[in-house]
């Protein structure tokens, strides 16, 4: 009995001496993330050519007041908007499609598809080929090109079958003996008792789509109306401030407070969806990757 005692008292040192250690660690880990943004923050309402550490200096709104009266602006983020909306909506739509038959086993070619799948996942043609293709089906400089190249990931179709492959079959089973199809289904049954890992996915793919830029960088060459709204950022700052844009003095002197500015404007969509994802996101990444 002594000995028991013993160990148990040495396994509760050991869980806090862990959870010590993990806690120290997350917060560091959290401080990492945090801390370049609250920087970010601050020098977007800071005045111009001062050393900012975490607090404004020179407190002013002029970054923001330029920015929102930039037309540009306004256009990349409705195209940002339009494409994450877009994108996000066929994205698990065709996830979900195409995951329901590949979790039956009794699913023709079944390994064969999968197999298929995880290989375009580790490999892939490289950015030439897919120029080459994507000029031939004519959706260069479109639109689309910046949808459906990132319609489909491996990563979120096998998250999405392992978490239809710990369904309970005799629903599916009821529903067929009552007469349903398998359209029916899967929209009327399974897709409902799926909310968490779909909402799961949509979050993954929702950020995806909003802080693409290499679409607009590889495949609208000459098209910056369609720039989304990283593209017309990147653009904005590696642009000099001899140019044009900043034949105002006062532009160029702010040009490193804007920069902060449309970084802070463009990251607030995504941080005001986060709490709607929250309460099914941790749920759904777990209970999808079981199989996985």
């Amino acid at each position: 009995m002594a000995k028991i005692r013993v160990d148990k008292k040495n396994k509760i040192k050991e869980n806090r001496v862990f959870m010590t250690v993990d806690y120290i660690i997350m917060t560091l880990f959290s401080l990492i993330c945090i801390i370049p943004l609250i920087n970010i923050l601050a020098l977007s309402f800071s005045s111009p050519n001062m050393s900012v550490m975490l607090l404004p200096k020179g407190f002013e709104f002029y970054s923001y007041a330029h920015v929102l009266q930039s037309v540009e602006f306004y256009r990349s983020f409705g195209v940002s908007l339009l494409i994450t909306v877009v994108g996000t909506i066929g994205s698990v739509l065709v996830l979900a499609l195409a995951s329901y038959p590949l979790s039956k086993e009794h699913f023709p070619f079944r390994r064969g598809f999968m197999l298929f799948f995880i290989i375009i996942m580790l490999f892939s043609g490289g950015i030439v080929p897919n120029f080459i293709w994507y000029k031939i089906i004519g959706m260069i400089d479109s639109v689309a090109v910046l949808i459906l190249p990132n319609i489909v990931s491996v990563f979120n179709l096998i998250l999405i079958k392992s978490y239809f492959e710990g369904l309970p079959e005799s629903v599916e089973e009821a529903a067929k003996i009552d007469g349903a199809g398998n359209v029916r289904i899967l929209f009327s049954i399974v897709l409902p008792m799926c909310v968490p890992i779909l909402i799961t996915v949509g979050l993954f793919t929702v950020v995806a789509f909003w802080n693409n830029y290499q679409s607009a960088l590889y495949y609208l060459p000459t098209n910056t109306k369609l720039y989304p709204l990283a593209m017309y950022i990147l653009n904005f700052t590696q642009s000099s401030a001899v140019d044009s844009i900043f034949a105002d003095p006062n532009r160029a002197a702010h040009k490193s407070n804007i920069e902060a500015a449309m970084i802070v404007i463009s990251i607030i969509p995504i941080v005001a969806a986060y709490p709607f994802f929250l309460k099914y996101f941790t749920s759904g990444i777990t209970l999808g990757a079981v199989k996985a």
